[in-house]
């Protein structure tokens, strides 16, 4: 029958009494006076309350406190509950971490030794303590001589690899490297999604390299025109030559730089992000934001009160997926229940998003213009708001709808409401002289202008959209 340990105390030294006894074969319960464990304990039985177990089935107990006073005081209090004052230790260690198990074998080979030990010790458990104290030494020593190890190899591969950020070298070093298509990549203050089919820029996998340097010693009369946007601007779907930044740099010629800052699945706030972290020390004259499908897609199975108090939506498949991995937590998520007619977020009003929307978009536009440069937001073109759709545009809205219905149905809804919405984003930003709809340039077209999802222009759509642009920049004297 497997031994049960009762850990009373979850601070530093219960933490690591706990992280030392998860090792072994033993049933482990943890108490805290200070703590309140009704929430975690509901996903795990370990965290309880003294009233909740049975101590007299109990046949250890772990005192783990620092402290001497403290620990004397729940020694009393436990013999005075009939605790056999033989069970009861004391486990005061503090840099037992789960990093040095591979070592625990030489000292403790197996449960049953580290019971019969543990029960014969002391209350002090000073062998024990001894023990772990050489097991994290040894491992500080092995660690130290792997560092010095890695530091050889760290300078020949600097050496080696040159103009490469440390995300780049980490990830050509890889064993998964070539299976990592359509994984996000977290840098500090923002992340990337490594490209399906562009993979020329292993730095921070742009559609197209950017020259950082090159460009921010730019020629003083060289313009620098900086889009940002979603996938819809990224284009992985076509040739760059066809997106709207590749017309753009067409028709205006050597006299601008255009860059494509596109990143599939970016909301306004994380385009922001990104100009803070990449774009904002290169100066741009002009800085574009295509923007809203994406917002309006992820705010409903966003965080209430990221996107309500924090005015923050974000690609909820990254940031909350990745996190809830790498914890390894029971939490479910909204994006993971897309299948469901109500698997969205109903405290999450339509006005909720707008609002966050808005807050971004008068940010993005503070941060720029307090930068010297000039901001304009657009609304990108997207289906709902053309009037005719052609029966190739019907046909793809068709196949789209039916797989929403089946893996994300709060999507058709939506695309449904999205005329309305953009309405209504309109009249709130009713006073920026910075936001244009392209979807006025786009709406009545009879033309097919939207291939494989409701947000992406084909090339005779970008084609429109960007001599739309450069028009309304050339009415705004931006351009000459």
């Amino acid at each position: 029958m497997r031994k049960k340990i009762l850990i009373y105390g979850y601070g530093w030294s219960g933490f690591c009494a706990y992280e030392f006894l998860k090792n072994f074969d033993f049933d482990l319960y943890v108490v805290d006076d200070n703590l309140d464990f009704s929430v975690i304990g509901m996903l795990d039985c370990k965290f309880t309350t003294l009233k909740d177990i049975s101590l007299d089935e109990i046949d250890l107990v772990f005192i783990s406190t620092f402290h001497k006073e403290p620990t004397l005081k729940i020694r009393d209090k436990l013999i005075s509950l009939f605790v056999d004052e033989s069970k009861i230790k004391h486990f005061y260690n503090e840099s037992y971490k789960n990093s040095v198990q591979y070592l625990l074998a030489s000292c403790f080979p197996n449960t049953d030794s580290l019971f019969t030990e543990l029960k014969e010790s002391d209350f002090e458990l000073e062998e024990i303590h001894i023990k772990i104290e050489n097991i994290v030494k040894k491992h500080r020593e092995l660690k130290l001589q792997r560092s010095m190890e890695a530091k050889k190899l760290r300078d020949k591969i600097d050496n080696t690899i040159n103009n490469a950020t440390i995300f780049s070298k980490i990830l050509s070093l890889s064993k998964k490297s070539l299976d990592l298509s359509g994984t996000w990549i977290n840098y500090p203050g923002f992340c990337v999604v490594k490209s399906n089919n562009k993979k020329h820029d292993d730095n921070f996998y742009f559609i197209e390299k950017i020259d950082f340097e090159s460009v921010s010693q730019r020629d003083k009369d060289t313009k620098l025109i900086a889009c940002f946007g979603n996938s819809a601007l990224r284009v992985e779907y076509m040739d760059f030559s066809k997106s709207i930044t590749g017309y753009m740099r067409e028709s205006l010629g050597d006299s601008y730089i255009v860059l494509n800052f596109g990143v599939t699945g970016y909301t306004i706030y994380e385009q922001m992000m990104l100009y803070n972290a990449l774009v904002y020390p290169l100066k741009p004259d002009i800085t574009l934001s295509f923007f809203a499908g994406t917002d309006f897609r992820v705010s409903s199975v966003s965080d209430s009160m990221m996107v309500k108090r924090h005015k923050m939506i974000y690609t909820t498949g990254v940031y909350e997926y990745l996190y809830k991995k790498s914890v390894e937590s029971k939490m479910p998520l909204w994006t993971e229940m897309g299948n469901l007619e109500d698997g969205i977020n109903k405290e999450i009003s339509y006005e909720d998003t707008i609002n966050a929307i808005e807050s971004r978009l008068r940010q993005f536009n503070a941060i720029v213009s307090a930068g010297g440069g000039a901001f304009y937001s657009f609304i990108q073109p997207l289906l709902p708001c053309k009037l005719k759709w052609t029966q190739e545009e019907q046909n793809m809205r068709k196949k789209e709808e039916e797989f929403f219905a089946k893996t994300a149905i709060y999507q058709n809804k939506i695309i449904q409401d999205t005329p309305k919405l953009i309405e209504y984003l309109k009249s709130k930003l009713y006073d920026c002289e910075f936001l244009y709809d392209l979807n006025e340039v786009t709406k009545d077209s009879l033309e097919s202008i939207f291939t494989n999802y409701w947000i992406h222009c084909n090339e005779l759509g970008n084609k429109m959209v960007a001599r739309e642009v450069i028009e309304f920049l050339k009415n705004k004297g931006e351009l000459c």
